[in-house]
């Protein structure tokens, strides 16, 4: 990513600090409003974006932003292993609801998403991936 978006970072991200999946976030957001994005970097953040509505495992702003949530909420999705399964660092624990494991854990923070102790952070996120999820039909094209 760092070498097919270098002049997209130094455009659009400068300003945010490396690690933890900021630039990415950045570049997400730049790719969400339409922006310009070279097209080896374009291609490169709408794959991510694919991949992190498959599997949002791989999204490091979920699992930074939603950790708790999915602690809290989502126990026994963690444990699935369906299309919107959680990382198994997070997915040891016993308690959760059954009826949560065919959901898969982005279905189970979406419906949770209004609960007494979700974070805004955690609800923000889910609620970026569900618009992406929803309405970019460039992401269809790569198979997500």
């Amino acid at each position: 990513l760092a070498a097919a978006c270098s002049a997209d970072i130094s455009k659009h991200c400068a300003a945010v600090q490396p690690g933890g999946g900021r630039v990415l976030d950045c570049l997400e957001r730049v790719a969400r409003t339409r922006a310009h994005l070279a097209p080896q970097c374009a291609e490169q953040v709408l794959s991510q974006m694919a991949a992190e509505l498959a599997d949002p495992s791989t999204s490091f702003g979920l699992r930074r932003d939603c950790s708790v949530e999915v602690s809290l909420f989502c126990k026994a999705a963690a444990k699935g292993r369906g299309l919107h399964s959680w990382p198994a660092p997070l997915s040891n624990a016993s308690a959760g609801n059954a009826s949560d494991t065919s959901r898969g854990t982005l279905d189970c923070l979406r419906s949770h998403s209004r609960a007494l102790g979700f974070r805004p952070a955690c609800a923000a996120r889910v609620a970026s991936l569900t618009r992406t999820e929803m309405s970019d039909s460039r992401l269809m094209l790569l198979g997500g």
